[in-house]
């Protein structure tokens, strides 16, 4: 049975999450002596309660998405690492190093996401959907920062390996993104081919699954771009790359 210490926390988080969900209503003053209640809430937590480190752990990662929200990155920044800290054995941990990584590639320091990336992708309590996450995640920094063969074997990792079969689309939807940049159309048109064979018998199901499958290859942005990639090259116009 649970303890006094983790039902006295669970009961925080609680009063916590009602708070934030009026806090989606609230406008003005009101919103930000919202936050502040939401905030205490959340920092109850870890104050009465450090002991029960999977509830800290995502009572600072509650405490983070509120004030991401605020436009306190640095802020949020301190409570997701925390709630990495207390995450050990816990989803939170690999969740925190991802949504670390996500706040460091929007600030445009893409060696800095990439390390934070790659901590999600060494864990080896990372659930496998969060090591597939962060390999699509650290191909896109490994891009940003020009190093694109690095972001070409973690793509093809994750078209390889990822338990989602939307995450093989979408690491195959970057490759094929990647060989339309390098000028290469004909091997774009070739990932684009692989992923249709390697997901087929997934989107032809008759399931919530098989239709978020249909649904991510419609999304394939790759699509459109190499139709107006050829379209150009036909029309004789040189792309700089």
């Amino acid at each position: 049975p649970p303890t006094r210490q983790e039902l006295g926390a669970r009961a925080e988080l609680e009063r916590a999450a009602a708070l934030r969900r009026a806090l989606g209503r609230a406008r003005g003053p009101e919103r930000a002596a919202l936050q502040a209640r939401v905030l205490r809430a959340l920092r109850e937590v870890r104050a009465r309660f450090p002991v029960q480190h999977e509830l800290v752990a995502e009572a600072c990662f509650r405490a983070a998405e509120v004030l991401r929200a605020a436009v306190s990155s640095a802020e949020a920044a301190r409570e997701f690492e925390l709630s990495r800290e207390h995450g050990a054995g816990s989803d939170w941990r690999a969740r925190a190093g991802l949504e670390l990584g996500h706040l460091e590639r929007r600030a445009r320091r893409h060696e800095q996401a990439l390390v934070h990336y790659r901590a999600v992708l060494m864990d080896s309590g990372s659930a496998p959907a969060r090591r597939d996450e962060a390999l699509l995640w650290a191909g896109r920094s490994c891009a940003e920062l020009g190093l694109t063969e690095q972001a070409r074997a973690l793509w093809e990792q994750a078209a390889a390996q990822a338990a989602d079969p939307c995450d093989r689309v979408a690491a195959y939807d970057a490759l094929a993104l990647a060989w339309i940049d390098a000028g290469d159309l004909e091997a774009a048109a070739g990932e684009l081919e692989r992923c249709r064979t390697a997901v087929r018998e997934r989107a032809l199901e008759e399931t919530p699954l098989g239709e978020r499958v249909r649904s991510a290859l419609l999304r394939m942005r790759a699509v459109a771009r190499l139709r107006r990639a050829i379209a150009r090259r036909r029309a004789g116009v040189v792309v700089e790359r």
